[in-house]
């Protein structure tokens, strides 16, 4: 497999098993699980390929960086809400940004990934 789309898949599979585990909404005690299973899940993908600690890192900061920039996008529109652009949801981070300008928010989320994949290209 090319490696490109390796990578890929491997750091997206955060955001995929979210997004697939959240399709029907969840309940705040499921928030308090997801969050301990997406950490796990990020640790452990993170490992399957790094042959150094800053490898290690560079993985854990592509898959945080994709999860940040598409998770919100995606659920939004896999909830097929009209606002998927807008729309946030209730976590305490989301709170925090509620009253930012939507693309202020998405220049944001540009910024992380691609941060995170200057920090993956270094490796």
């Amino acid at each position: 497999m090319n490696h490109f789309l390796r990578v890929l898949l491997l750091r997206s599979i955060v955001t995929i098993n979210e997004l697939f585990n959240d399709r029907f909404g969840e309940t705040l005690k499921d928030k308090k699980k997801d969050v301990y299973g997406r950490v796990f899940l990020t640790l452990a993908i993170s490992a399957a390929d790094a042959y150094t600690w800053y490898h290690y890192f560079a993985n854990v900061a592509l898959t945080f960086g994709i999860f940040v920039m598409f998770f919100d996008y995606g659920i939004n529109i896999l909830f097929r809400r009209a606002d998927w652009f807008t729309y946030l949801g209730t976590s305490t981070f989301d709170n925090l940004w509620r009253t930012w300008n939507p693309w202020l928010r998405f220049g944001i989320r540009v910024v992380i990934l691609l941060t995170s994949i200057l920090i993956y290209t270094w490796t």
